[in-house]
């Protein structure tokens, strides 16, 4: 199978996947913020960290080189798949675990299990998935989660974007 049609499989498989974890698993983590202000609070922290993480601000979206749609829909993609990913270890690990083991301990072990699901895992993984999971406990909110998420992917595209087109032998 090519690539482009293995990502399409992953994508469509993750979509169901999530659709399922949203619509069957009862989250023990409760509203507690209205949805807007929960998603606008998810993606201002999104950002904040990836500012705290990287040191700067992320740079302006500037598609050159490639047609805006397919810049726009590999955007979209990470934001979606940020979804896919909030469904599992947000709404479906953190909300399940939140129940019995408590918050703290939850978003413990979703954390460490977030991270440990990325190639490679990285401490940064066990730090984004705590801050995702602290904005869904925070808030009650499974949009919030995904905005913090998406919030802070699309900055660090953006930043990748933005090294690709550096020339040679500068540094930012």
């Amino acid at each position: 199978m090519s690539t482009p049609r293995l990502l399409a499989a992953r994508y469509a498989g993750g979509l169901v996947v999530a659709a399922a974890l949203l619509a069957v698993v009862r989250s023990a983590v409760q509203p507690r913020l209205p949805a807007a202000t929960g998603i606008g609070l998810g993606a201002g922290l999104g950002l904040t960290l990836f500012c705290v993480v990287e040191r700067r601000l992320p740079p302006l979206p500037r598609p050159r080189g490639r047609p805006l749609r397919v810049w726009g829909g590999k955007h979209l993609a990470l934001g979606i798949w940020a979804g896919v990913e909030e469904a599992a270890w947000r709404h479906g690990a953190l909300g399940v675990l939140a129940g019995p083991l408590g918050g703290p301990v939850a978003l413990a072990l979703s954390s460490a299990g977030f991270a440990a699901a990325h190639r490679p895992p990285s401490r940064y993984h066990v730090l984004t998935g705590g801050l995702f999971g602290a904005v869904y406990l925070a808030s009650g909110r499974f949009a919030a989660a995904w905005a913090a998420h998406a919030g802070y992917n699309a900055a660090v595209a953006l930043t990748a974007e933005a090294r690709q087109r550096r020339p040679a032998g500068l540094e930012a």
